[in-house]
């Protein structure tokens, strides 16, 4: 069978994407990224990919992980790691966690602040969703200047 430029192409991106999507990064999200009193809650996931643009309008990839803790049962509170994004233009963009409890039927999203230019206070770097208690899947994309994201995907369990 003759396989065409085209095919090769949309193989060799395919390819680029799962890599650069940090399926080998498969594992927790478990860090400091956490308000104070709160209890970390691991969260199995692969990160989300999206290609920023720098100061210098120099395309960089971002990949966007996610922290939950809980200081209440049914409740659970999202931050994402900022890194790299935050020397970009997206640095102001929000990162969008969806959510769905498995346990429960309830679902809902919410969009998380991934820096915080130096304010640990910074509005929107945690968000508090009442998730209930039980096995909350989630899916993340994140902000890029350039309409090349790839969603995220993860699991948690909710206290």
């Amino acid at each position: 069978m003759h396989v065409g430029w085209k095919q090769k192409l949309a193989a060799a991106g395919a390819a680029t994407a799962v890599v650069a999507s940090g399926a080998a990064t498969l594992g927790t999200g478990i860090a400091d990224a956490a308000p104070p009193r709160a209890t970390k809650v691991p969260v199995w996931h692969v990160p989300s990919v999206g290609i920023t643009v720098s100061g210098l309008l120099i395309p960089t990839p971002w990949l966007a992980t996610v922290y939950a803790s809980s200081d209440q049962r049914g409740t659970v509170t999202f931050s994402v790691a900022g890194g790299g994004l935050c020397s970009t233009n997206a640095a102001y963009k929000p990162v969008d966690i969806h959510w769905a409890n498995l346990s429960n039927g309830r679902s809902g999203a919410t969009s998380v602040q991934p820096c915080s230019f130096g304010d640990p206070t910074y509005p929107g770097l945690f968000k508090k969703a009442h998730t209930g208690s039980g096995q909350v899947v989630l899916a993340l994309v994140v902000p890029g200047a350039i309409p090349a994201t790839i969603p995220g995907y993860g699991t948690l369990s909710a206290p």
